[in-house]
């Protein structure tokens, strides 16, 4: 980013920088600090500011789901959607692409 100087960079520069920043923020706080911060494939579905300061979040979970057809003993897969609700002290939100 230094060779831009004082020019505006290209998105994509900026784009790559924040994820390389984010992925080492997120290992210095998963073995350092030993918490898990980072839950994927999540999709959040309300955040919610509860009376005593903590987040309570909502958040559908999706799992890949392999069983075998007992019928003809083919491998069939398919998504399972949980709900799940955590309290936090804080929450991060992004938006990042898929």
């Amino acid at each position: 980013m230094q060779e831009f100087g004082g020019n505006v960079a290209p998105l994509s520069v900026v784009g790559m920088f924040l994820n390389y920043t984010g992925n080492h923020i997120l290992h210095y706080i998963s073995t350092v600090m030993r918490r898990k911060v980072f839950y994927p494939s999540h999709r959040v579905t309300g955040i919610q500011l509860l009376q005593n300061g903590e987040v309570l979040v909502s958040t559908v979970r999706k799992q890949c789901v392999v069983t075998k057809n007992e019928k003809n003993g083919h491998t069939v897969f398919s998504e399972q959607e949980t709900q799940v609700s955590f309290r936090a002290k804080a929450v991060v939100v992004g938006n990042g692409g898929y």
